[in-house]
């Protein structure tokens, strides 16, 4: 049986000798996997198709016990600056495998959500590191988890806050009872800023406020959901050696 979907590819590793496995976020049936047969060679018709970040109409071949080959693909774009651009390719990596992560039942909204926000970052449409913020914290949202307000959970006091991860509440000083965060006055007011949708406003931010906003928004999203994103790792190491 042969089926045709819309996709994008966010996971790639190798598979037998010039084959690849792809894990596919597509709009139809959620999150599947599929071969690409003869992709690690260098004349292979369908080796774009088993990148990262290949966003086009898959058709497949779906055999009797239900396994995928990919056997065809037009391509609808496949973010080339994202390749060019190592600051870029790690933070749209973040979105994948948050995508990957919470992809558990098909989603078109989750979906689209990276698409769009991987298309703002490739081609400049807003800050990068904005463009993986409004993602992260709108990915939470989609996926079904609430993000705290920002103020104290026991006072509402709306400054000197702390980040409490055992509860993942923040908290002033006077209520903390573990060790917790200490947020910087910006980082406070940008992840308001988010809270209320505002999302153009964390440019005026210096690149380092937005990184810390960033940061917080990923492990809370970690602990919250019950899952491991490698990924913010591997940018936050990056920039520490730029």
């Amino acid at each position: 049986m042969e089926v045709k979907i819309k996709a994008i590819c966010i996971k790639s590793i190798d598979y037998k000798d010039n084959d690849s496995l792809i894990t596919l976020a597509s709009l139809e049936r959620g999150k599947i996997l599929a071969t690409v047969r003869g992709s690690k060679k260098q004349t292979s018709r369908l080796r774009f198709s088993a990148s990262l970040f290949c966003f086009g109409e898959y058709i497949l071949n779906v055999s009797k016990s239900g396994r995928y080959t990919v056997t065809g693909c037009d391509l609808i774009d496949s973010f080339i600056p994202i390749r060019e651009d190592i600051i870029k390719f790690y933070l749209a990596s973040i979105m994948l495998e948050i995508l990957e992560k919470n992809l558990v039942t098909p989603n078109d909204k989750l979906i689209l959500q990276t698409i769009k926000s991987i298309k703002a970052l490739c081609y400049n449409e807003q800050e990068e590191v904005c463009a993986t913020i409004e993602n992260v914290y709108k990915s939470m949202l989609i996926s079904g988890y609430g993000f705290p307000k920002v103020e104290c959970k026991v006072c509402g006091k709306k400054s000197e806050l702390y980040f409490d991860e055992s509860s993942l509440d923040f908290v002033c000083k006077s209520h903390k009872v573990n060790k917790g965060v200490l947020l910087k006055d910006a980082v406070i007011q940008g992840l308001g800023y988010i809270y209320e949708g505002n999302f153009d406003k964390l440019e005026d931010f210096d690149l380092s406020t937005r990184q810390n906003i960033l940061y917080l928004l990923v492990i809370y999203f970690e602990q919250i959901a019950d899952i491991n994103i490698k990924t913010y790792k591997s940018y936050f190491d990056l920039v520490k050696r730029l």
